[in-house]
């Protein structure tokens, strides 16, 4: 059966969809030199391969308004015909999965599933939706389009195909499916489509894109599933304080002393990481950070004001320093490791007034992180994956955030509009507030380094640079004929930081239930075999009768000395032999009638 899919996750797109079929259904006609374009989206889009030649494809391709001769590291879209897949170039392979990798949307035309299979392999995605049971060797819709959101869009055969393949001559029907309802509508097909008819038809496809394959998707993720990496694992944080003195000859009338200014200030880089590890069984195996940065530009500390230097009988009018642009680059240190930025945010936003930070992610498969300092300590294992979730709108004024990163380098600039002007008042217009005052910018992405083995020690550093950050001053004296600016760029220097790595210990839980009729307080587990010698693990919380408390220990069977304080006594154990396998809860009980310890 041929039909139109909306899946559930997406909006109510039905009545949008029945909109665009009525527009089919009145027999609205229109050449293609007169077709108004319905939805179009501008986030760059790259095809690989050869255009195919179908009836559809022009409506498809009018409504890619940012169409780029090939991939780059700002396409969010990537269109490919099912049948060039298994002919693919390694690096037409690797450009699909950085675009796919950062947020963006793969569109298969004509998707065979045996080769879209292929393809989401080496995606190293987990799921495919919907293909059904379908031949291996015929397509299953007209167009393919999903994310590593596990968002997805299916167009079906527009057509009837009794042959195996599409016919758009034919008269046909689609079905419109609401998935949260179940309810469906069959349309009856003119015999012949325009362009404008395929244009209302692809019409929902754009809007899907528009809301799916720009980075600041707030599509939900698998939360059913998915652990909120904020909630299970702890952060670390670095404050860097860069100094800044900016400096120098602001004008010079002849024959006196040039007019001059210091200013003084530090910006300061907060950096905070959720180190993470996958492991090697897993497809997505490697450490991943999640970072997110604050940082604080006080552009009041360089601001001198307006003010107005006597030499003689001329009157030089001065203003300064105010900032004009500001550069923050990051970079990680992995030797002989890849390492990819994945979802960096903001995207670059002009014209706007609000940009949007934070990160809308997910990692399914089993997990582990927080911070290995070097001492034995358990983190919780996730068997089912992890998630973060935490976008957030972010008003702006007067800036524009241009990302800058090469998906190695997580990189950003702020350039900063309505600057100093002539006024014919014969002084100088001042620079807008957000060059002259404290500004706040937020930053968040992930590093993902492959090749970081279970066993690995590896620890990475992180270079932080703001290099070409740029400030200004405006200088006249009576006319705008000698009104005129300068430009200031300070040597930055750049500051490095070790990044905790990852605990990389794959861990089970031990849930221990408290069957006693008092309190029990200082819970300490100590490791009497294997090689981590005698590791101890330990809860601080007091446990009150029939409550319990989670430990994390290293996977496997080992022996155990618990000790467990009880009032002001304290309860050792014999050795206990504990079999815990990664992602596994274990329960074990203290007290009670049938106490395992």
């Amino acid at each position: 059966m041929n039909f139109f899919r909306k899946d559930s996750f997406m909006w109510k797109a039905v009545p949008i969809i029945a909109a665009c079929l009525g527009i089919v259904l009145t027999g609205c006609s229109a050449n293609h030199d007169d077709e108004v374009l319905g939805d179009t989206t501008n986030l760059p889009a790259a095809f690989i391969g050869t255009k195919p030649s179908l009836n559809f494809f022009p409506a498809l391709e009018a409504r890619l308004t940012n169409k780029q001769s090939a991939v780059t590291d700002s396409t969010r879209i990537v269109v490919v015909h099912s049948t060039h897949i298994s002919a693919l170039s390694n690096t037409d392979k690797e450009n699909i999965k950085k675009v796919f990798d950062r947020g963006g949307a793969v569109v298969v035309i004509e998707p065979i599933k045996n080769e879209l299979d292929t393809l989401v392999a080496h995606l190293e995605h987990h799921h495919v939706g919907h293909h059904g049971e379908v031949a291996e060797n015929r397509h299953f819709a007209d167009i393919y389009a999903f994310n590593n959101k596990d968002e997805h869009y299916i167009l079906h055969d527009i057509h009837p195909d009794t042959s195996g393949g599409t016919s758009e001559s034919k008269p046909g029907t689609i079905k419109v499916v609401d998935d949260d309802t179940n309810e469906t509508e069959t349309v009856t097909l003119p015999d012949t489509l325009n362009d404008e008819d395929y244009g209302a038809i692809i019409d929902p496809l754009i809007k899907w894109l528009n809301e799916n394959a720009a980075n600041n998707s707030k599509k939900a993720v698998r939360a059913t599933t998915l652990e909120d990496v904020t909630q299970i694992f702890e952060s670390w944080s670095v404050t860097q304080s860069f100094p800044v003195t900016v400096s120098g000859e602001l004008a010079h009338v002849a024959l006196s002393k040039a007019d001059t200014l210091t200013k003084g200030g530090s910006i300061q880089v907060v950096t905070q990481v959720y180190p993470l590890h996958a492991f090697d069984d897993q497809t997505a195996k490697g450490d991943y950070y999640v970072m997110h940065q604050e940082v604080t530009i006080p552009n009041g500390s360089w601001y001198n004001g307006k003010w107005t230097n006597k030499h003689g009988g001329v009157h030089v009018r001065l203003c300064g320093f105010f900032m004009k642009n500001f550069n923050i680059n990051n970079t990680l240190t992995a030797s002989g490791k890849t390492i990819t930025v994945l979802d960096p945010n903001p995207q670059t936003t002009v014209g706007e007034t609000s940009y949007t930070s934070g990160i809308e992610w997910n990692l399914t498969a089993s997990v582990t992180g927080g911070q290995d300092q070097g001492q034995p300590k358990a983190e919780a294992t996730i068997g089912g994956g992890v998630s973060v979730s935490n976008s957030k709108t972010r008003n702006i004024q007067d800036i524009e955030v241009h990302n800058t990163g090469d998906g190695k380098a997580a990189a950003w600039q702020l350039v900063f509009n309505n600057l100093t002007s002539y006024n014919s008042n014969i002084s100088i217009n001042e620079p807008s507030a957000p060059a002259r005052s404290t500004q706040m910018f937020y930053t968040d992405w992930i590093w993902r380094v492959e090749n970081v083995s279970d066993t690995a020690t590896d620890q990475f550093t992180m270079t932080v640079n703001l290099s070409g950050t740029t400030w200004g001053s405006a200088k006249m004296y009576s006319s705008s004929a000698d009104y005129g600016t300068k430009s200031f760029t300070p040597g930055i220097g750049a500051q490095t930081l070790q990044i905790l790595r990852p605990n990389r210990v794959p861990t089970g839980a031990l849930v221990l239930t408290n069957d006693s009729t008092g309190y029990i307080s200082g819970i300490t587990i100590t490791r009497k075999s294997g090689d981590a010698g005698k590791a101890s693990y330990s809860a601080s919380e007091s446990v009150p009768p029939k409550g319990t408390i989670t430990l994390w220990l290293p996977s496997g069977t080992n022996t155990y000395e618990v000790q467990v304080k009880v009032g002001n006594a304290t309860y050792t154990s014999k050795n206990t032999t504990i079999s815990v396998n990664r992602a596994e809860k274990k329960n074990i009980y203290y007290g009670g009638g049938s106490p395992d310890f």
